[in-house]
């Protein structure tokens, strides 16, 4: 099996990672497929260079992207050297015998090759509360009023991206650690603001916005993008 393309550290278009391939070519392309985006770039194109290009090409790759997933929905085939997502980073999969869980090692995923989907959602769900608490409680601080923060807990339910009860329990869901940051911290607000308006009333949005003033942006995002996010591996 060939090794995986290295990547371009930190960039990611439409929530998933952007892969680089170098040859003797002379120009740099880019090329969307439903499962990721790669640029194809002479030896010696700077990676600054290389970063331009993209954010040049972004607004036209993330919509190529969207068609691309609304036509050929991502069930991705877990095998190694699959690129997994990690709130705008990437981990590259590795499939190993004898292990009995998934543990990250660097920027790998070691996970067993006998159970890769399980142990790989196992991993992701393992690692979620420690991503998202802080994030939940710093909204929950900033809020100032409404209900008190009981928990923070990991929801698999599908449809929904979290929910916030009347007893002040946050639940988001485990693959919005495959979302760009930014996404993430949107819907904490999103169901930290119900802790003080238990509906979506004027009132309700007037507190996303303080909490989170970009909401409309990521709101948007999540519109054209959640669906593959939450289409499952197999």
């Amino acid at each position: 099996m060939s090794p995986p393309l290295p990547l371009l550290p930190g960039l990611s278009v439409g929530g998933l990672p952007v892969q680089l391939r170098r040859s003797q070519r002379r120009t740099v392309s880019l090329r969307v497929t439903a499962q990721g985006l790669t640029v194809y770039a002479p030896q010696r194109t700077e990676e600054a260079k290389l970063r331009c290009f993209v954010e040049d090409k972004r607004a036209w790759a993330e919509r190529h992207l969207h068609r691309l997933q609304q036509r050929e929905p991502v069930t991705a085939l877990l095998t190694d050297g699959f690129v997994l997502p990690l709130l705008g980073e990437a981990l590259i999969l590795r499939a190993l015998p004898d292990l009995k869980r998934a543990q990250q090692v660097g920027t790998d995923l070691h996970a067993p090759s006998a159970a890769l989907v399980s142990a790989v959602e196992v991993w992701y769900k393992t690692e979620a509360p420690r991503h998202f608490t802080p994030i939940v409680q710093h909204f929950a601080d900033q809020l100032g009023r409404g209900r008190p923060l009981s928990a923070v807990k990991i929801t698999n339910a599908a449809g929904r991206w979290g929910s916030c009860t009347a007893a002040g329990a946050v639940r988001l869901h485990w693959r919005l650690l495959m979302a760009p940051p930014e996404i993430l911290r949107y819907v904490a607000a999103h169901e930290v603001a119900h802790l003080a308006e238990l509906n979506h009333s004027p009132r309700y949005w007037a507190e996303v916005a303080r909490l989170f003033p970009e909401y409309r942006a990521a709101k948007h995002w999540l519109k054209e993008h959640g669906a593959a996010l939450m289409q499952p591996w197999h």
